[in-house]
């Protein structure tokens, strides 16, 4: 590769006009190694990552080059459009008007355009402030005790006395989820600001593990996100600030600017510095997609906040690989990626339920299995002790996600494909058999075991199948269903209609049994229900 950081400046350039977006970072990134001064290097770089909608990189890489270059129109409007996809719309105004205000006074016909162009993004993201602003973000939960953690918690002195027997519930899964979240609410709750005597300033005090304790809620159990007070999100925003500020988390890069800041600052300072650093940081991530996409309904931007998480911890953990998690952090070890990547997984399915593509089906296939490979072959060696909802949680729980990723993939296939096409009935077939292995991942009082069973038998419906193995499923789940209802009564998935789906699968098996009774057909017969 060339040593000149023109040329290599000039190759990225090329490559960027083909769309070979990851080849032209490549370049920019040699350049940069050559030329650390050079603004229009960082800027090209960020508009690559802009392309590819990785929009940490293209904020931190545009940051630096507005940094270098305060003149840089082009770097302020990369700024913008960055933080604007980020809905960061304040810090987006600001950057549009930075980037009006660096063009020349005499302007250029290309310049004009430019000018258009920033007044236009300008224009997009006061109206996006201005509704963001009249948009409530208060999730008022039910103060029930039928809700799934309470219930939970009363379960266990009950799981706890059948031993090995009461292990097997999800009773313990989310009630492990909400203890970790409830801590994090309460050290949000406990920040405090006191006024320095004598001057208008104050200090802050508080708890620097509340977004550790939020995002290992999550991880644990998703279903645990609830938000019961009106000031979540102001609370939920001081006490990152105040985590990055007091342990120096990096806040305005991306993944490359924090792995070359991190390397840095433990060869500098050592692991006690980086290591509370590193974790806020990827925490501040996780927990931004997943609020973004269950608040804002943005699962795009989620999942790539998400990607930048994995990205992160898998560089890390090959970087760092002969380092102990003692060392380097809780975040770099299996189980914290098994259960960011299962995070990952469900936020691409969303995004292609938003915006349905080929290529974003086929990137929550490709991720399913990758997930499913890992999990598995993680169950078969697991060592150490655990709470009796760690092992569903990071290893049982993770491959049913990514089996239902499967049978919702051949679900899709078989949606799309015509109906002369022999491959539909063969899709749907796969689609059952992917959504009844995902539901033997959990116990059979989680209402996903129920749910991806009627799942199952949906597709089975859908192709010709013997009643046999329709009554088979069926029967699993009329034993599941009773029991899952004790702790998931009012589970949001039960607000969506999951009984009536359940209902409707359980009648159907009643008639071809009755049909069974009566002679009309056989248990080896096949049969089939016509969808409109």
């Amino acid at each position: 590769m060339s040593s000149d950081p023109v040329q290599l400046k000039d190759e990225g350039n090329a490559l960027f006009v083909k769309k070979e977006y990851a080849a032209a970072i490549l370049k920019y990134t040699h350049a940069i190694a050559l030329d650390t001064k050079n603004a229009v290097l960082y800027g090209n770089r960020a508009a690559c990552h802009l392309a590819l909608k990785k929009w940490l990189d293209a904020s931190g890489d545009a940051r630096k080059a507005t940094d270098l270059d305060q003149g840089y129109a082009k770097g302020w409007g990369r700024l913008a459009a960055a933080q604007d996809a980020m809905l960061h719309y304040n810090e987006s105004v600001k950057f549009w008007q930075k980037a009006i205000d660096a063009l020349p006074a005499q302007l250029s016909p290309v310049e004009v355009k430019q000018k258009e162009q920033y007044e236009e993004g300008l224009k997009g993201a006061k109206r996006r402030l201005e509704d963001s602003e009249k948009q409530s973000t208060y999730i008022r939960m039910s103060s029930s005790d039928k809700i799934p953690w309470k219930v939970a918690k009363a379960l266990l002195p009950e799981l706890q006395a059948r031993g090995q027997a009461g292990a097997q519930s999800s009773a313990w899964v989310i009630s492990a989820a909400y203890d970790e979240w409830k801590e994090g609410i309460d050290y949000l709750n406990g920040l405090k600001r006191i006024p320095v005597p004598g001057s208008q300033q104050y200090r802050v005090v508080g708890c620097t593990q509340g977004l550790a304790s939020l995002s290992n809620g999550i991880l644990r159990d998703s279903r645990i996100f609830h938000i019961d007070d009106p000031k979540f999100v102001e609370k939920y925003n001081e006490q990152v600030m105040f985590e990055v500020q007091a342990l120096r988390a990096f806040s305005t890069e991306g993944v490359e600017g924090v792995i070359e800041k991190a390397q840095k600052r433990q060869r500098e300072e050592g692991w006690d510095s980086i290591r509370p650093a590193l974790s806020t940081t990827v925490r501040a991530w996780i927990m931004q997609g997943f609020v973004v996409n269950g608040l804002k309904g943005e699962p795009e931007l989620a999942a790539s906040l998400l990607k930048s998480a994995v990205d992160f911890l898998c560089w890390g953990r090959e970087a760092w690989k002969d380092v102990p998690d003692t060392n380097r952090g809780t975040i770099f070890s299996d189980t914290f990626l098994r259960g960011v990547r299962t995070m990952y997984l469900d936020m691409l399915h969303n995004s292609y339920c938003k915006n349905p593509r080929p290529d974003a089906l086929q990137a929550v296939y490709d991720e399913a299995k990758d997930l499913l490979e890992d999990a598995s072959a993680a169950y078969g060696n697991i060592t150490g002790n655990y709470d009796p909802g760690f092992v569903f949680s990071f290893y049982l729980y993770p491959q049913g996600s990514a089996l239902a990723m499967m049978g919702y993939y051949h679900a899709q296939l078989g949606d799309q494909a015509a109906e002369t096409d022999g491959e539909k009935s063969s899709h749907y077939m796969l689609a059952a058999e992917k959504y009844a292995e995902a539901a033997m991942m959990y116990p059979e009082d989680d209402e996903q075991r129920a749910w991806y069973l009627s799942c199952a038998m949906g597709h089975m419906w859908k192709c010709p199948v013997p009643i046999r193995a329709l009554v088979t499923i069926g029967e699993k789940l009329r034993a599941a269903a009773p029991k899952m209802r004790r702790i998931w009564e009012n589970s949001q998935l039960a607000k969506g209609g999951r009984d009536k789906s359940i209902k409707f699968n359980l009648d159907k098996v009643d008639e071809a049994l009755a049909a069974v009774s009566q002679g009309k057909v056989s248990l080896d017969d096949y049969m089939a229900l016509k969808f409109e």
